[in-house]
């Protein structure tokens, strides 16, 4: 029997490449007979030998042509047609059962126009050249990059969500038995520096994409001295890049002499094959936001990851349970990206002696909120990552605090996105569910019903706004199908419909999350591939119905919260 060729193409860094090993797990669950191809960027070849349920890994270097995409002023131009197709030949005389694009950039979009298959998902171009967003996930993983105080789901998730059915794929994959040659070098690496099987290790991995997601150098090197003071059987390795030596010197430098062999700085030492490895072979890695982290996951090893800046950490969070994140206490936490922030307070307010206390109670007793209650935390929350009801990743409170407003609706607006998303009925969040979030908090704010009143108010509007567009436009296809339209009176509908985009739109500005699914509502817009008005009516006629779901749904949960709330506190 011939087997079903899938492709997917994921131009991202290592982290999103590690995290989308969980969709690879379900594809060859989903499609048992099928060859996988997978297209990266060659700087990423050799973290995708790890990778299991991938039949082959193919790589393309983007960086001429996206050049020549940008010297175009992004124009699709013959001449990039043809250095397209040079590459392509292998591609586009294939059948695909499914083409999976997992990279919202220009070149990967265009693969997926040139390309054939039964099925594509992800993001590709219409023929004019305009940007589709295929699939529902999809959607809202463009609204939730724009709006990051609103983005509530892990990659990992949104990406094996790209396939409806259902299938166990709980975690992220990294196989280390296919590199046998790289196990045994990460382990000579770790004896030539006089690492020994009875030795505590835990790595820091210091570097980061982003210069607002890195916790000081001077704070690790704290951190270093108060653990090996602790027990001078532990081993720190400090991980990273080539770019990250000048902080690795730093550390080892500043350690001091009577402490110097507890330190082995690896920074821009070790093959990606080589980290792996020794990852694995750590008790904790302390980290930032950052690849490695993702490694960690993918190998079973504990994790602690400190969050600043730009960090979304339900998006980009560690895909395991029971690890920990540590985020600064601040209301502007996390940064919007393109925001430049002129007053870089939120690393200070993680500070070593609470990371030292955390790493103590969890190499001494393990982490629960019964040792936490009495531990001065500072400005500091803790959050301990978990499965929730729909099977996404979840992060809740590793020690109890006050329910804020913030919290509250983003809580209750991942509920409301994922029991659509995945298909549940609209009455599968039951009481029971709710109070098992609500312990996980000592009070709430003084105005918290009142500020949900208000946005239920909001979400009112936005449902007639939904409803009214949905009868204009049913209107305009009875007028179709009765032969009765006509330009003014398709001019008329299509004027009442626009109305009630702008009324939605505005209604939306107020609240983060009202805005993902505005933005959501607009990319399918975007997308919409008919070209006629019976066919573009039928389409906004969906558009608007889906819109209303989820608007109805997180008002429906806001009033169940809120009575169990009332119930409660």
């Amino acid at each position: 029997m011939e087997l079903k060729k899938i492709l997917i193409i994921n131009f991202t860094r290592m982290g999103d490449l590690i995290e989308s090993t969980s969709l690879f797990k379900k594809v060859k669950t989903v499609y048992p007979d099928s060859f996988v191809t997978l297209l990266v960027l060659p700087e990423f070849y050799e973290i995708c030998e790890f990778f299991d349920d991938i039949d082959e890994i193919i790589t393309f270097d983007i960086t001429n042509i996206s050049g020549d995409i940008f010297n175009n002023n992004y124009k699709f131009s013959y001449k990039l047609y043809k250095s397209l197709e040079d590459f392509l030949n292998k591609f586009t005389k294939t059948n695909y059962e499914v083409v999976f694009n997992l990279t919202h950039d220009i070149i990967s979009s265009y693969f997926m126009y040139l390309l054939k298959a039964d099925k594509f998902i992800g993001f590709s171009r219409n023929r004019e050249g305009d940007l589709l967003k295929i699939g529902e996930i999809v959607l809202y993983f463009i609204g939730a990059a724009k709006i990051r105080k609103a983005s509530c789901i892990n990659l990992v998730d949104i990406y094996k969500e790209m396939l409806p059915q259902k299938a166990a794929a709980r975690r992220v994959y990294l196989n280390t038995s296919k590199k046998p040659d790289a196990r045994e070098s990460a382990k000579k690496i770790l004896t030539e520096n006089g690492v020994q099987d009875n030795n505590v290790v835990i790595s820091f991995a210091i570097g980061a994409s982003s210069e607002l997601k890195k916790w000081k150098k001077e704070y690790f090197l704290e951190l270093a001295k108060l653990l090996i003071k602790y027990d001078i059987n532990i081993k720190i390795l400090i991980l990273g890049a080539k770019y990250d030596k000048p902080a690795g010197d730093y550390i080892k430098q500043n350690i001091g002499s009577e402490f110097n062999d507890n330190i082995i700085d690896l920074t821009g030492k070790t093959s990606v094959s080589e980290l792996v490895n020794i990852v694995e072979g750590s008790h904790i890695l302390i980290t930032n936001d950052t690849g490695t982290m993702h490694i960690a996951a993918g190998v079973v090893t504990d994790i602690i990851v400190l969050y600043t800046g730009q960090a979304g950490y339900f998006e980009t969070g560690p895909y395991a349970e029971n690890q920990v994140l540590v985020l600064p206490d601040i209301p502007c936490f996390p940064c919007d990206f393109g925001v430049k922030c002129n007053n870089f307070i939120c690393a200070d307010y993680i500070k070593p002696d609470n990371i030292f206390e955390i790493i103590k109670l969890k190499l001494e007793q393990g982490l629960n909120r019964e040792n936490l209650k009495d531990l001065n935390l500072g400005k500091i929350n803790l959050l301990i990552s978990k499965f929730d009801k729909f099977g996404f990743m979840d992060y809740v409170p590793l020690k109890r605090r006050r329910l804020s407003f913030d919290d509250l609706k983003l809580r209750i607006f991942k509920l409301s996105m994922e029991s659509v998303l995945n298909k549940n009925a609209p009455d599968t969040v039951g009481k029971r569910d709710i109070r098992e979030i609500l312990d996980n908090y000592s009070g709430i704010d003084e105005n918290i019903f009142d500020n949900l009143d208000k946005l239920v108010e909001v979400i009112g509007k936005m449902i007639n706004f939904c409803s009214k567009a949905m009868k204009d436009i049913k209107s305009i296809l009875k007028d179709i199908i009765d032969s009765r339209i006509d330009s003014d009176k398709a001019a008329a509908g299509l004027n009442a419909i626009e109305n009630s985009d702008v009324n939605l739109l505005f209604n939306g500005l107020i609240y983060d999350e009202l805005f993902v699914l505005n933005i959501m509502y607009k990319s399918y817009k975007q997308s919409i591939l008919s070209y006629d008005l019976f066919g573009i009516s039928v389409d906004s006629l969906k558009n608007f119905s889906k819109y209303k779901l989820y608007l109805q749904n997180y008002k429906r949960l806001i009033a169940e919260f809120k009575e169990e709330m009332g119930a409660m506190f």
